[in-house]
């Protein structure tokens, strides 16, 4: 069998793909998020299903219903639930992916920043479900007359303090150091696996800066360009903010792995800096030029979202 010929530069290119995906390692720790949170929908019983199936003279076993259990649109609802989208939110944002699910990739310089802001969101949210319980029976009450015989007292806890809640820690991902002696063998396949999930890991964070910083352009570009006739596209200086929050975030979790991004990156931050939104809107030839440089950092971002391998990468709700 003929042995395949391999050159120096791709060897080169291997060894270097290792090199970031050590970093990676070294310079993160492992951050575990977990939520739990009051359901607010149950699937009918057969009963219920078979009266529902009723009017449309259908057959149960092609039917499916469920009822919601409250109205979520109360103020004291909605703030509970925006307080743990928010450190879901914010989990997300301070991290990289890893390629194990629930877990992420922390800065390790960034962990007591991270820590401090998750104790805030916990005691928030503890202090919210408090405000919660104090108007919860009336919630129920109206939740009684809304749904009329499907009403289910057993559908509701007493409580609803302990039942919404976020959670975090930080697990190791490094074999355990007891296999080191008891099986060298295996504990060198585990430390060769766990290498090659943070070779994944580069991977998955480069296409993830990838494909947000695509997005960030496309809707640029898209407000810069003239609107149609009877409409109207409006330039929100959200938008470049935007621009100034994604490269905080590039160079704050970024390793240097792939130079071409890195170039684009440099480049939207020239591009974007010291960008007067208000003299965008006005002045016609200051967004033509500003979109026709966009356009060629499109180029080559679609070029490196398009060769990037499949992966997950946006982080678990």
């Amino acid at each position: 069998m003929a042995l395949k010929k391999v050159s120096v530069s791709e060897i080169e290119n291997v060894a270097e793909e290792k090199a970031f995906g050590v970093e990676l390692q070294q310079g993160t720790v492992a951050v575990r998020f977990g939520k739990r949170t009051l359901g607010i929908r149950r699937t009918l019983d057969d009963v219920q299903t078979k009266q529902a199936a009723a009017p449309f003279d259908a057959d149960r076993r092609y039917l499916s219903a469920r009822k919601r259990l409250v109205d979520t649109n109360h103020k004291a609802w909605r703030k509970v639930t925006h307080l743990m989208y928010g450190a879901t939110q914010y989990w997300g944002l301070m991290t990289v992916a890893y390629p194990i699910k629930g877990i992420r990739l922390l800065n390790r310089n960034d962990v007591d920043e991270f820590e401090k802001r998750m104790g805030v969101f916990a005691a928030d949210l503890d202090a919210a479900c408090k405000e919660l319980q104090e108007v919860y029976g009336s919630i129920r009450e109206v939740a009684r007359k809304g749904l009329g015989d499907l009403y289910n007292v057993h559908d509701y806890p007493e409580s609803v303090v302990g039942e919404f809640g976020i959670e975090w820690d930080y697990p190791s991902v490094s074999p355990p150091e007891y296999l080191k002696q008891l099986n060298p063998a295996l504990y060198q396949r585990e430390c060769e696996r766990v290498a090659k999930r943070f070779d994944e890991a580069v991977e998955m964070a480069e296409a993830m800066f990838a494909t947000q910083l695509q997005d960030l352009v496309d809707r640029l570009i898209e407000r810069l360009q003239p609107a149609e006739a009877g409409k109207k596209r409006v330039l929100k200086e959200a938008l470049v903010d935007g621009f100034q929050d994604f490269i905080v975030r590039f160079k704050q979790l970024n390793i240097g792995s792939n130079a071409q991004l890195d170039s684009v990156v440099s480049t939207c931050e020239q591009l974007m800096a010291g960008v007067d939104v208000k003299a965008l809107r006005k002045d016609g030839e200051k967004r033509n030029q500003m979109a026709e440089a966009l356009s060629a950092v499109k180029a080559t971002l679609d070029t490196l979202v398009v060769d990037q391998p499949e992966r997950a990468f946006a982080f678990d709700e």
